[in-house]
């Protein structure tokens, strides 16, 4: 690789980098190149520029987008090294290369969804601006680590990325750590914070996320090149999330941990310094059945101070979540076995009727499917009057820890099947305190279930277990 970093280095000798100027135009603000001497910078001056991390930096946007001028015969030069170094990659009939991380100046790109909700991401450059965005990357990286990044590539290393989401509903005071590969972070409180390689949506500014969390999922993709045929590249690339956990499995977790709903905003695949060289600004955000951002929980507030134009976001301390890293893996563990299992549609099932701007009557329908799938598994559904007595019996046996304790959850319970029963075929149900307080002890009493279960197993037989067979295994295999 001494020749390909010797090739790098003599062009990057030869370049300086227009930086351009933004400029307000009927299709939005935009970067201008007016090949003007006093918007040009040398390599150590652009390096310098870009190095910034501030969300809004205006000069290290400009270095991270700079163009690159440099005498026609070194670049030509410098580009044919690339075509040949790369030369199992390079399509010849359309001087295009493949590649599974985002480029500026990209001729294709192609993306897909594959298990756990990874996204896969093909792109196509032609040789000559893959070439040109190299020298850039080299500029504010180094020549020896850019080579070195890409000669890993080649050898069959995956590209590494994080998938990152901001999250509705959850608003932490620490970080956690549950598995490896898996983030979850608050965001700052106050506008003057970091929020590093954040993404702001259209319409939306940073105030917006303050106090939120961002979930992140360590992923890679591979292979890191390819050879770009006129048809079927999408297919080239395979990504996954290297704790083999999704997102919306993690955000159930949260749910259940905190006793909230915790659901995506939105998302985004991240390459963090990456994006300084390769791609700027590519942190193109998707809401695959997301719900967007959220209005804040009850009882916070966003002041502004207009001296100094710092926004400041108080969150209630009864919105404030607590989750324990060992009970998110422990939980996180355990879902991940139950892919497709009638504890992943109780799990599902319980989050959705969490949803707060759902109407009673579909909270009370999610709710029952839920206790279904926990204690009529096996059940065959033909006396529904047996199912809710069935139902009933079983979730207090499972739950509760006393006989007055499993009366009340067995009556709790029955009551809380009757109005999912009542939803169903469209009775109207009390929006009364009644109502809301029945949802809300049933779906207290569901979570427990379905924390019990992902700690224990489901049991094989209930009926044997009210007898106490089971009880009474589990009883000596404790005493061993």
């Amino acid at each position: 690789m001494r020749d390909v970093k010797e090739g790098l280095d003599a062009v990057l000798a030869q370049s300086q980098f227009d930086l351009g100027r933004f400029e307000q135009r009927p299709e939005g603000r935009t970067l201008v190149y007016r090949g003007s001497k006093d918007e040009s910078v040398p390599p150590d001056v652009l390096k310098d520029l870009a190095a910034s991390r501030c969300w809004d930096d205006e000069e290290a946007a400009r270095a991270r987008h700079a163009k690159l001028v440099v005498p026609e015969v070194a670049f030509d030069e410098w580009s044919s090294s690339v075509e040949k170094w790369l030369e199992d990659y390079v399509n010849r009939e359309t001087d295009s290369i493949g590649h599974a991380f985002p480029m500026e100046s990209g001729k294709h790109s192609y993306a897909r969804f594959e298990a756990q909700g990874a996204m896969s991401e093909c792109y196509v450059s032609s040789v000559d601006d893959f070439a040109r965005v190299l020298v850039r990357g080299a500029a504010i990286m180094g020549s020896a680590r850019l080579v070195g990044m890409l000669s890993g590539w080649l050898a069959g290393e995956g590209v590494g990325y994080r998938t990152a989401a901001v999250l509705n509903g959850l608003y932490l005071t620490d970080k956690l750590a549950p598995l490896p590969g898996i983030r979850i972070e608050p965001l700052p409180r106050s506008t003057d914070g970091d929020f590093g390689s954040l993404p702001v949506l259209g319409g939306r500014s940073i105030k917006d996320y303050l106090g939120r969390s961002v979930l992140s999922l360590e992923s890679i993709a591979r292979p890191a090149f390819f050879r770009p045929e006129k048809e079927g590249y999408g297919s080239k690339v395979h990504a996954e999330f290297t704790s083999g956990v999704g997102l919306d499995t993690v955000c159930r977790a949260l749910a259940l941990e905190s006793d909230t709903p915790v659901d995506v905003a939105f998302e985004w695949n991240d390459y963090a310094d990456m994006s300084r060289y390769l791609s700027p600004g590519s942190r193109s955000t998707r809401s695959r059945r997301r719900g967007g951002i959220e209005p804040l929980g009850v009882g916070s507030s966003l002041s502004t101070d207009y001296a100094t134009g710092v926004s400041t976001v108080v969150i209630d301390d009864g919105s404030v979540c607590h989750p324990s890293d060992r009970r998110l893996k422990s939980a996180l563990r355990a879902m991940a076995k139950q892919g497709g299992s009638s504890v992943d549609v109780a799990i599902a099932r319980w989050c959705k009727s969490k949803e707060g701007f759902s109407t009673l009557a579909d909270k009370a329908i999610d709710l029952r499917v839920a206790l279904e799938a926990l204690y009529l598994k096996d059940f065959d559904r033909k006396n529904r009057g047996e199912m809710k007595f069935r139902l009933a019996v079983y979730g207090a046996w499972h739950v509760g820890s006393d006989f007055a304790e499993r009366k009340e959850i067995r009556k709790t319970l029955a009551d809380a099947y009757a109005m999912g029963s009542m939803a169903v075929h469209g009775d109207p149900l009390s929006s009364s305190r009644g109502g809301e307080a029945l949802l809300s002890r049933s779906q207290e009493l569901c979570r427990r279930g379905i924390l019990k279960f992902l700690e224990h197993g489901f049991q094989e037989t209930w009926d044997d277990m009210i007898l106490g067979a089971k009880f009474e295994k589990r009883e000596s295999e404790t005493s061993d």
